[in-house]
């Protein structure tokens, strides 16, 4: 029920109750899945925080970051996210993110298979203005994972933050998703 309460509160925005849920969870039941869904409820509550830049707000199709919750549980069992109060919304968010890392860091080292931690922890290091760490954990996924449609979307992203728009612009074309000769 814990686990359901967290999916359901994550897939309708209310992060809290998502971060309440899974980190309830993971006190008594780590799991690589908790930690993941617990990394993705606090990155999407930091994306709330964060202050859309020119391209992402000119092209939302292609900066959307490929977060993947896991529904799926391994666990049927039951530490409370402190509220980290801080009136700068940006050093929230960078906060959030940071502990995000160690929840995907720690999902990876639960199984090192886990490709969906990959892909979010990319996710969190572009966040975090690291778009060559965001590759470099793609780059780590074999081959087969690193073509996954979420692994691209990722890779796209931090190349284009990485100044490497050509790279973005031809994953972005393999992705169907509309390309433009500037951004």
């Amino acid at each position: 029920l814990i686990f359901i309460r967290g999916i359901e509160a994550n897939s309708k925005g209310d992060y809290d109750t998502a971060i309440e849920s899974f980190n309830e969870l993971n006190k008594y039941f780590p799991s690589r899945e908790n930690y993941n869904n617990l990394g993705v409820a606090k990155t999407s509550k930091a994306l709330e925080l964060k202050t859309p830049d020119r391209a992402s707000s000119k092209y939302p199709n292609k900066f959307t970051y490929p977060l993947t919750i896991d529904h799926e549980s391994r666990l049927k069992h039951p530490i409370i996210y402190r509220n980290i109060i801080i009136e700068d919304s940006n050093t929230q968010m960078v906060l959030l993110l940071k502990s995000a890392q160690k929840d995907f860091n720690k999902a990876i080292s639960l199984d090192v298979n886990y490709t969906k931690a990959y892909i979010n922890l990319a996710c969190v290091f572009d966040l975090l203005d690291n778009p060559n760490a965001a590759i470099g954990k793609i780059k780590e996924l074999p081959k087969k994972e690193q073509e996954l449609k979420s692994s691209m979307r990722i890779l796209a992203i931090a190349y284009y933050h990485a100044d490497m728009e050509e790279k973005a612009r031809e994953i972005w074309k393999k992705l169907n998703i509309s390309t433009v000769t500037s951004f």
